[in-house]
């Protein structure tokens, strides 16, 4: 728990567990003593309505009238409010000594609610309205001019959150996968909807995506559906800042992602500031950029990527890369064998795009000679080892040399396995 929680009283939070599996929470924000708002004197037409106030995320709407109809000509009383985003809305009209009749209407005057009781009986309206600017008007339920009442109106509203299924994701370790990109799955696009931040000190969200090391990645992270600031960062794995977006308000935040390198990156989402909370929508829309070079200008013995060492230990890893398009038609990888050692070698090669055929391999030592290779291939794959099953690699230097026609266009992985024995 961070220094965060504190920051939201406990009496302005009311948890309810849904019965999902994860044992979800669905968060309402509660009012709290109600404002007392004076009846206006002048509140007799729509153009000129007694103001309640505008509900924020951290201060819904609770308000009180102490009011009155029917006394120096006033007939009708009009209150205007503003909601920031959906809500419940309760209206109450108590306290009568006449018939009065209650209204809700649009910002342009369009009933949307009544209540209109016998009698002194109090006046009720539950509904759940969308954000925007409404009205309440109270006037003589038996005609105008008719009946003199006082009243007491209270106008309150409850903000109301969905359950949030992504809510564990406050960490790094705990951010929420939502998918990869590679040159088999080129293209990455997840939206979530209706999450949660800033509430009951959930003050960082965290979403992880992966680019293999076959590609990078371009796209677009874009956070929309705000009522109350927040802040979009995208991070590196080892959690520095990618690129990040910190408009004001409520406005939507968007990062562009230009050829990102081949690892694993997170997504944060934050409150724009101290105290701000919202609901939000996060979409991300990534594509492989599948005919990079990701290892560069390995296309010389000089620039040849290093594997490593047969020593004691032998060499295993995996490597992946393209090749044939821009002008690239070689790539080269090195590994040597330790002084007193020999080794077995074999590699297996897989062609994830492209057409196999365009394709060539070759091992060399230092001093440029070929070495003889067998290999078996089946469809895309292909099983190399040395032509001799009782060769071994004396100790030195060798290159691993793939060649292709220019405009091939491939994506391969391979997996080298050099054991090791005493020479």
């Amino acid at each position: 728990m961070t220094f965060w929680s504190g920051l939201f009283p406990a009496k302005q939070r009311m948890r309810r567990l849904t019965d999902s599996v994860q044992q979800l929470e669905e968060r309402r924000l509660l009012s709290g003593t109600p404002v007392i708002v004076a009846d206006g004197t002048t509140n007799n037409t729509r153009q000129t309505p007694t103001i309640l106030g505008t509900t924020t995320t951290l201060s819904p709407g609770n308000w009180q009238v102490n009011g009155s109809i029917g006394v120096s000509g006033d007939t009708v009383d009009y209150f205007r409010f503003v909601l920031h985003e959906q809500s419940t809305v309760s209206i109450s009209l108590t306290n009568l000594t006449a018939n009065l009749r209650l209204e809700l209407l649009s910002t342009s005057e369009v009933p949307l609610n009544q209540s209109n009781k016998a009698g002194a009986l109090s006046e009720q309206i539950n509904t759940t309205l969308a954000a925007g600017t409404y009205h309440v008007k109270i006037y003589s339920g038996g005609g105008l001019n008719s009946s003199t009442s006082s009243y007491v109106l209270n106008v309150t509203t409850e903000l109301s959150l969905k359950s949030d299924p992504d809510e564990s994701n406050n960490t790094l370790a705990t951010a929420k996968d939502i998918g990869s990109v590679s040159a088999i799955n080129q293209t990455l696009s997840n939206t979530r909807t209706n999450r949660n931040i800033g509430f009951s000190g959930d003050v960082n969200d965290y979403y992880k995506f992966t680019v293999s090391n076959l590609t990078r990645a371009t796209g677009t992270v874009t956070l929309t559906g705000m009522f109350a600031n927040a802040n979009l960062q995208v991070l590196s794995s080892n959690g520095t800042v990618v690129a990040e977006s910190s408009l004001t308000g409520s406005s939507s935040e968007n990062v562009t992602l230009t050829s990102l390198n081949p690892g694993t990156y997170y997504i944060r989402i934050l409150p724009g500031q101290t105290g701000a909370a919202t609901a939000y929508d996060l979409t991300v829309n990534l594509t492989a950029d599948v005919n990079s070079d990701f290892n560069g200008s390995n296309n010389n013995n000089t620039d040849a990527i290093n594997l490593g060492s047969v020593t004691t230990k032998p060499l295993i890893k995996t490597t992946s890369d393209s090749i044939g398009a821009n002008g690239d038609t070689s790539d080269l990888y090195k590994f040597d064998v330790a002084p007193g050692r020999k080794s077995k070698f074999t590699l297996e090669l897989s062609i994830l795009k492209g057409l196999p055929s365009n394709l060539n391999i070759e091992l060399v030592d230092a001093l440029g000679n070929v070495i003889p290779l067998l290999q078996t291939v089946k469809g895309n794959q292909r099983s190399i080892t040395l032509s001799d099953s009782a060769a071994r690699l004396a100790s030195g230097s060798y290159f691993i040399r793939f060649t292709s026609t220019p405009g091939a266009n491939i994506d391969y992985r391979f997996l080298i396995n050099a054991q090791t024995q005493p020479a």
